[in-house]
């Protein structure tokens, strides 16, 4: 009976299974539609995800890679000019000999008041082409060295292509700044010295000068020089390259095309003006150093925000000091005499490290590491 019983049970049961399935045949299949469909969907999108995480991961390796490869050409970059910065700095002192003058007037001549007037033009002819030379040696090698970066850095990430860009071929493109260390320094010189004596020579020597005063001289300069049709800003590929890469290698002649592209941009003249700015304002910075309070020109007292005794604090600003314009003349001489290797006084150091010029550096380097792929 018992059996039977379950027989009968189980009967039912099947029959009411395949009743049921038999009513809702098109939910249940709509449903192991959906079903199947979640569950092939869910295997998609985590196979999706650990793609896009794969993707993420090897685009930013290969930043990290990139930055990393940029800030070591950009160490190199710095290193580099720092180090013709001194090769270029000699050649401005023996071209502008300001210590043979300097030498003549310790003996004591007949034409002490000449010489001093001759001195005056050449200290600041020298200082003003230490600017305007510092900052076009900065953006040629910036452009230079940023392009080699960018090709080797492109190379590296596709081994086994063509090995366009030799080492041969890299010294050989690096090397036409030279003619700028040698020659286009040559050619600016008269242009800076002209503009120097239009402004100096109604200038005696027994002037009391502020620190503004100096401050209006350098600004009078730079606007000479910026304005006249044969300034640095208005040929500056001329005066770094001249025109002897012409008859070099095909390869390098088209390397040095691109390079001056670069440097006839309307946004590269106005970086090179910005740099030559800065690099007044540091010399001006630097001169002020030696306006200094002295028995004659005692400090004067100013409201102070800190809690003092009375209230009063000595303060001393450099333009409330004056100094006659031959003591002058020898301070700025000394500009850009200091220059460690490490440059952090070197005289190519104010515009060296500005943050225009880098950007400008890595924007060059970003598209010579694309385009070359």
């Amino acid at each position: 009976m018992l059996q039977d019983f379950q027989k009968t049970h189980l009967v039912i049961m099947f029959s009411f299974i395949k009743s049921f399935l038999a009513r809702h045949k098109k939910k249940l299949f709509v449903l192991g539609m959906f079903a199947g469909g979640a569950v092939l969907g869910t295997r998609y999108a985590q196979r999706r995800f650990i793609e896009w995480q794969e993707k993420e991961t090897k685009e930013f390796l290969e930043r990290t890679r990139k930055q990393h490869y940029f800030e070591s050409s950009e160490k190199t970059c710095n290193q580099t000019i720092i180090f013709l910065s001194s090769t270029l700095r000699e050649n401005i002192v023996n071209h502008v000999n300001c210590e043979a003058v300097i030498q003549q007037l310790r003996e004591g001549p007949s034409n002490k008041l000449d010489l001093w007037q001759e001195l005056k033009i050449l200290v600041f002819t020298k200082v003003c082409l230490l600017v305007y030379s510092g900052t076009l040696l900065v953006i040629a090698l910036r452009i230079q060295l940023n392009v080699i970066g960018g090709f080797i850095y492109s190379k590296s990430t596709a081994p086994g292509s063509d090995p366009t860009f030799t080492s041969d071929l890299q010294e050989k493109y690096l090397s036409q700044c030279h003619y700028f260390l040698e020659e286009g320094m040559k050619e600016l010189c008269p242009l800076v010295k002209e503009k120097v004596n239009c402004v100096l020579q109604d200038i005696t020597l027994k002037q009391n000068m502020t620190l503004q005063h100096i401050e209006n001289m350098f600004w009078a300069i730079q606007s000479a020089v910026n304005d006249d049709p044969r300034g640095p800003l208005n040929r500056m590929p001329e005066l770094l390259y001249g025109s002897g890469f012409e008859q070099g290698d095909t390869f390098i002649k088209g390397m040095m095309l691109d390079t001056i592209e670069l440097l006839n941009r309307p946004e590269v003249k106005e970086l090179a003006s910005s740099c030559i700015s800065r690099g007044f304002s540091h010399l001006v910075d630097r001169v002020s150093e030696f306006f200094l309070p002295d028995d004659k020109n005692p400090l004067s007292q100013v409201p102070s925000t800190t809690n003092t005794t009375n209230g009063l604090v000595k303060f001393a600003h450099p333009n409330n000091f004056s100094r006659p314009f031959a003591k002058i003349i020898p301070i700025i001489n000394g500009y850009g005499n200091s220059n460690r290797t490490d440059g952090s006084e070197s005289w190519v150091s104010p515009f060296l490290y500005m943050e225009g010029v880098k950007t400008f550096g890595a924007n060059i380097f970003e598209s010579y590491s694309y385009s070359s792929q």
